[in-house]
């Protein structure tokens, strides 16, 4: 799939950010744009919150067009991207022939150059610009610390929450690993979280220490999921309510 960047053919891949930014001015113009906006505050009604190595598909009531969000970290990143462009195209088979955009935000500048990295990956299956709010989430949807227990105990794997077809949010059912001196790590103090159990402390955002201690405590109190959190190896599944409440439907 051809890197198009504005209508055109962009011939050699960038090496580096700092090359395709100067290359195309206009991408950091519109980041500096987006770094001078208010955060809003978004309530939970109709929203369906993605985590980090999660991916879900929908389509607009009006059926005008499929969008898939996925939250890479560099891992799973060629198979993850795969999924989208499959879960895209499954929606949009009975649409009208139109083009498909890849929204690449997020990336900052960090010691290893991670997130530098993961960027030019992503650059070289396709790039398109698009306007994007901050935001703060009052509600990140259910099982957050479950959610977050699989990838922090190395689950390398990008997972599909989402039934598009029957309106359901999925979890599971995965296992994950325990970890050594579990409890000491659930009293670890917040500054010993933030410097030692991320790759980028200074990006990671002020819910990070709490995030973190619930999904340890999660790994401490069910060691084994598939036998005391996805019983009888079923998905722990939510429907959406008018309220913007998720209830557990299974």
């Amino acid at each position: 799939m051809p890197l198009m960047v504005e209508g055109k053919h962009m011939g050699v891949p960038p090496a580096s950010m700092g090359e395709f930014m100067e290359r195309f001015p206009h991408y950091k113009e519109n980041s500096q744009k987006y770094l001078e906006q208010k955060c809003r505050s978004i309530v939970p009604i109709g929203l369906l919150y993605v985590g980090q190595r999660e991916m879900a598909a929908t389509t607009p009531d009006d059926g005008s067009g499929a969008v898939c969000l996925c939250h890479f970290d560099s891992c799973g990143t060629e198979t993850g991207c795969k999924k989208m462009l499959g879960l895209v195209k499954e929606l949009s088979k009975d649409k009208l022939p139109g083009r498909m955009e890849l929204h690449l935000f997020g990336g900052f500048r960090d010691d290893n150059g991670t997130s530098e990295s993961l960027s030019i990956k992503l650059l070289m299956i396709h790039l398109n610009s698009g306007e994007i709010q901050k935001a703060t989430f009052l509600d990140r949807g259910p099982d957050q610390p479950i959610r977050s227990a699989r990838h922090f105990t190395g689950s390398e794997a990008i997972i599909n929450i989402y039934d598009h077809k029957k309106g359901v949010l999925s979890i599971g059912p995965f296992n994950y690993s325990t970890m050594d001196e579990i409890d000491l790590l659930c009293r670890l103090p917040d500054q010993f979280i933030r410097e030692h159990l991320s790759t980028s402390p200074e990006q990671e955002p002020a819910h990070f220490e709490d995030a973190v201690r619930a999904a340890l405590v999660q790994i401490r109190d069910h060691p084994k999921p598939l036998q005391t959190v996805f019983k009888e190896g079923k998905p722990r599944q939510y429907k959406l309510e008018a309220n913007g409440a998720w209830t557990r439907c299974n």
